[in-house]
Formats: C-alpha cells, sequence, structure tokens
C-alpha cells in the first residue's frame, strides 16, 4: 500500500525511496472511489507552449496513468476554465508556490470517507523554465524542466498518490529527468487504487527488539529478479503491518529491503510521530534474512507463483547493521582481492528458487582514484550440476542506486577460462549468460569493481539531493536466477516459499510502539479538506542562504497548509 494526504503537493527536488497514498486527518486513504472517469480542463494559457505542444505533452503524461489504471483522466483543452478539476499554467507571482516549487496539486476531498472531489494543478512558469526536451536534467540546470516530468507527476496526486522514496518513481518528490515515464513503483501503486484485473500482493509484518514491537513509518521495498530492480514499495503501519499490492510480476523471485523513512516532511502529517532511533543510533536499511546465521549475506528468496493472489511473508525484524556473510567478511580482511563462492556445485536453483548475496566496500575500497584489482570482488557461481544446461541461460543482477549508494560499478562476467564475457558500467546492472552445453563449463566469476561518485555533478545526475537520500554504506544486491535460453525473461528458479521470518530473532533493544497522528472530525462532519501535495519540483541548485535542501523543506512547510470548514488554518 502507498500513502499519500491531503494537503497541497510540491514537486521537489531531492530523492527517495517508496510510494504512499494521500491520506485524510483520519488516517483513511483518499481517491477518487469506484469512478470511471475523472474529467479535467486543460487550460492552454502558457507563456512557454502552443495549444499543439501542451496537448501533445499532457495526453502522454495521461496516457502513462490511463494504461496502468481502471479510472480514466480524460482531458478537455480550453482556453480558459473555472472547473473545480483543472490544470493550469502560472506566469505571474503567485504565493501558493513557496520557495523553490514547481507545481502544486491542491486536492479536495472529504475527511469522512476520503473521496476526492476534485484538484487543481498549477504550473510555476513564473520561476521555471518548462521546455519540451525530455533531456533536460533539473538537477543540474535546476530552473528548466521538462514540462511532462512536472505534469506526469502532479497527474499522480490528482489520482490520489502521495510521494515515493523510490529511486527513479515518477511520484519522487524531488525534480528529475524521466519522471514523466511511470516507473514500476508508481505503476504496482495506481494499479492497487483502481484495479483493473485481480493482482497478486504481499504483505508481512516489522517488528523489533526483544518484545516484538511493531515498527511504524518502516519503508519497505520490493525487488524483482525479473525487473532487476524496485516493483512496489509500502509504509508500515502502526500496527506494523504492510501490504504491497499491484503486482503484475507473478512466477518472480522478490526480495525485500526495510529501511527508515528518508524525509517525513514530504508525507501526510499521519507519519509525522514515525521513529527510527531503536538502535544505538536509527536502525539501518536491511534485508529480509532468516534467523540462520548461516544466511547473513543472503537475503531471503521470496516466490510468487501465478497461483498466488495473496503471500503472508510473516515477521521482519530491522536490524541495528548491515547484516553480511562471515566467511566473506573475513576474505574482505585479509587485504587481498575477495574471491567467494556464492553458489556451490551443491546448489540447485530450481529446488532453492533464486539466489541473492550481499557484498560490500570498505570507505579506501571505493575510492575514485583506486584502481588496484586487490579491491574488487571475485564472485563464483558453480552451475556445473545444472542439468539440461543447452535449454538454459544465466541472469544476475547487481544492484545498488535503489538502495541510495552513491558508487559506480564495473561489472566483469568471465568463464571457467578467465575469459571475459561481458561488462557494463554504470547504473542497475543486468547480464544474461547462456550455459555451456558441457555442464563442466558452467562456473562463472563475476568481478565487481567499485568507483564513488564524489563529484556534485555525478551525484546529482543520479540523487537529487544526495547529501539527504545517499547511504554511506558501500554494498550492492546481486540476484542469480536461471531462465529459460529461448525466453530469458521466463524464471525456471521459481519454487513454493520455505519463508523462514523473524519472530525468533527480532533486533533493535531500544525499539518502542508509535501511535500515527489523527485527528477527530467533530460531530462526525463532512468536512472538505484542501489538500496541499507536495508533488511538484523544487530545483536542486536554487542559490540564497539554506541551499537546495533548505529549498526544499521551506517550499514544503508553505504548501502543506490544510484547511477545514469549520476549523482553523495550520501549517505543518
Amino acid at each position: 500500500m502507498k500513502l499519500f494526504w491531503g494537503l497541497s503537493f510540491i514537486f521537489c527536488i531531492s530523492n527517495s525511496l517508496a510510494l504512499v497514498r494521500t491520506k485524510t486527518q483520519t488516517g483513511l486513504d483518499i481517491s477518487w472511489g469506484s469512478t470511471s472517469v475523472i474529467p479535467i480542463d486543460i487550460v492552454t494559457n502558457s507563456k512557454t507552449f502552443n495549444e499543439t505542444q501542451i496537448q501533445t505533452i499532457i495526453n502522454e503524461s495521461i496516457q502513462e496513468w490511463n494504461n496502468e489504471s481502471n479510472t480514466q483522466v480524460v482531458p478537455s483543452y480550453v482556453s480558459s476554465s473555472s472547473a473545480d478539476t483543472r490544470l493550469e499554467f502560472i506566469s505571474s507571482s503567485n504565493a501558493s508556490f513557496g520557495s523553490g516549487v514547481v507545481a502544486v496539486t491542491s486536492v479536495n476531498f472529504s475527511n469522512l470517507n476520503g473521496k476526492i472531489r476534485s484538484a487543481k494543478i498549477s504550473i510555476n512558469e513564473y520561476d521555471y523554465n518548462f521546455t519540451s526536451n525530455k533531456s533536460t536534467n533539473p538537477q543540474l540546470a535546476p530552473y528548466d524542466i521538462y514540462l511532462g516530468d512536472a505534469v506526469t507527476h502532479e497527474l499522480g496526486h490528482l489520482l490520489g498518490l502521495g510521494h515515493s522514496e523510490v529511486v527513479g518513481s515518477t511520484m519522487n518528490y524531488s525534480s528529475a529527468m524521466n519522471q514523466y515515464d511511470l516507473h514500476e513503483d508508481d505503476k504496482s501503486s495506481i494499479r492497487a487504487m483502481y484495479p483493473s484485473s485481480t493482482q497478486a500482493s504481499i504483505y508481512g509484518r516489522i517488528i523489533g527488539g526483544s518484545n516484538i514491537t511493531p515498527i511504524f513509518g518502516a519503508y519497505v521495498s520490493l525487488i524483482s529478479s525479473k525487473t532487476g530492480g524496485v516493483v512496489a514499495s509500502a509504509i508500515s503501519n502502526p500496527d506494523g503491518g504492510f501490504l504491497i499490492e499491484g503486482l503484475s510480476q507473478q512466477d518472480d523471485n522478490y526480495y525485500i529491503y526495510v529501511e527508515p523513512l528518508k524525509n517525513k516532511s514530504a508525507l501526510p502529517d499521519y507519519y509525522s510521530s514515525v521513529q527510527s532511533n531503536f538502535c544505538p543510533g536509527d536502525y539501518v536499511g536491511s534485508f529480509y534474512t532468516t534467523c540462520s546465521s548461516a544466511s547473513k549475506g543472503f537475503p531471503q528468496t521470496i516466490s510468487l507463483l501465478s497461483s498466488d493472489s495473496q503471500l503472508n511473508v510473516g515477521d521482519i525484524s530491522i536490524q541495528c547493521d548491515l547484516s553480511v556473510n562471515t566467511d566473506y567478511l573475513a576474505t574482505k580482511s585479509v587485504g587481498s582481492n575477495s574471491q567467494y563462492e556464492i553458489i556451490d556445485s551443491s546448489s540447485r536453483l530450481e529446488e532453492d528458487g533464486g539466489m541473492s548475496f550481499l557484498g560490500f566496500f570498505y570507505d579506501s575500497q571505493v575510492d575514485s582514484s583506486s584502481n588496484n584489482s586487490s579491491d574488487w570482488d571475485e564472485l563464483t557461481i558453480d552451475l556445473t550440476s545444472e542439468a539440461s544446461p543447452s535449454s538454459k541461460a544465466l541472469k544476475i543482477n547487481v544492484l545498488s542506486l535503489s538502495f541510495g549508494v552513491p558508487v559506480e560499478y564495473t561489472i566483469h562476467l568471465q568463464d571457467n577460462s578467465s575469459t571475459a564475457i561481458t561488462s557494463e558500467v554504470k547504473d542497475e546492472i543486468g547480464i544474461i549468460q547462456a550455459l555451456d552445453s558441457n555442464q563442466a563449463n558452467n562456473i562463472y566469476k563475476l568481478v565487481v569493481k567499485p568507483r564513488a561518485l564524489t563529484s556534485n555533478t555525478e551525484l546529482k545526475a543520479t540523487f537529487p539531493t544526495p547529501s539527504v537520500f545517499t547511504t554511506d554504506s558501500y554494498f550492492y544486491l546481486v540476484t542469480v536466477d536461471v531462465v529459460d535460453a529461448s525466453n530469458t525473461s521466463d524464471l525456471l528458479s521459481v519454487v513454493s516459499n520455505h519463508i523462514e521470518d523473524n519472530y525468533m530473532c527480532s533486533q533493535a533493544p531500544f525499539a518502542y510502539g508509535v501511535e500515527a497522528v489523527v485527528s477527530d472530525i467533530e460531530n462526525n462532519e463532512d468536512v472538505d479538506v484542501l489538500g496541499t501535495s507536495c508533488g511538484t519540483i523544487s530545483g536542486p541548485n536554487d542559490s540564497g542562504s539554506g541551499g537546495s535542501f533548505f529549498s526544499l523543506i521551506l517550499g514544503i512547510a508553505l504548501t502543506i497548509i490544510v484547511s477545514q470548514l469549520g476549523r482553523s488554518r495550520k501549517i505543518v
């Protein structure tokens, strides 16, 4: 389930990890309900674009959402409008934008049942230069924004979605390239809100401490072997429960990553009480493993079969440190390159499901000036026992950016003779290699070479507001699957689950329960709330005191204003 609230959303430039449903002040999810069509007037009063350009860009943004949702946004292009639901361009100074705000979506809904009644999107042409160039990177050119990036994000708010903390998602509350193109996290969220067919879901509970305390506000991300990245996310409720809905990738292997919220100020007030100081410091991001010490460093495989509509993964504990394999850690301390076998010849992926491995590098090993092979990881994958290898292929995903790790990786896959088969540089990496018909040759070495992203240009190209949304732990996740050589999207290693939850090994000694922030409706009246949605963009390099992050927070503070019939205005 994702989160959202009844506030004005500002699209800001920074970056985070999960999607949220907007909530009323009483904690209800906001949506248009069973409405099948949402009419919206698009006012073509732009100082930058003609009507044809506006229609082309906005139609594309609308179609992104309509392709995934059973509720369809239907635009009418007009020269002026007073309709309650509309999109308009603002080319004069307007106090509602605040500092560093690219666009604002105001949502009017019932606080009694969460039903949206109308919504207005305002595009800030006074402070920002909107372009038709999809290659515009607002992190590097902070006042230049591709119009489709802003509009697609704001339409998400109009539909009832809040901000995501998933890197690369449309609903990430900071402006970045390619937000016009929905991320898998956005798609699963809108499918869950307005389903067009039966979808699968995964649910469980986040806990901590020896007294099995439910953890409120943990950010849960679901990683898919098929796509090689985060496909859905959720935030845990006060009872620790989380629900990830709208999953279309079945017959897939998944991995679960849990971390504290990055920026509560961009979420509904419902989450403002969330805490993370349950360890000697805050708990850290971690993957769902079993309680066995032998499983440290090997995140648990969660298989979702086509026959599954709901899957309970049980209790998942937050953790106080990065959990890596003990033998692997010992090889790292020797000083020579870490040669470690992550899959041996006795492992059968058809029987065991997909395999994952958590690796890491010390600070000195990711120094951009270092090119020392002794700092690299060498991971051996032994598939010599794999039957009928000529019909199969090896699929490897290497992920780091999704978790805020500011490292560029060069990946080499070598065969049994140490000949480099392939290499990829930067970004989340996926490799597919056909198995050799001779079983004895199916031993592969994965060489992982790190380099820290140190310059602002490099960091901001991937991580808006990197000081807030990057981690200082240099880890990476490797997932390994066997696929059909003739159809590499068909995983052959998906098996029934043998999930072992964390009820008997709950961590975080100082965990305590926290309640959500909700308000009572006086006399149970039906109150309209004018929502401020931080579903806009603020410039990453805005000048002025405090820098871009200060502008982001100020912009959010100025726009998160909730007004109610018969109630006083408050600023959050």
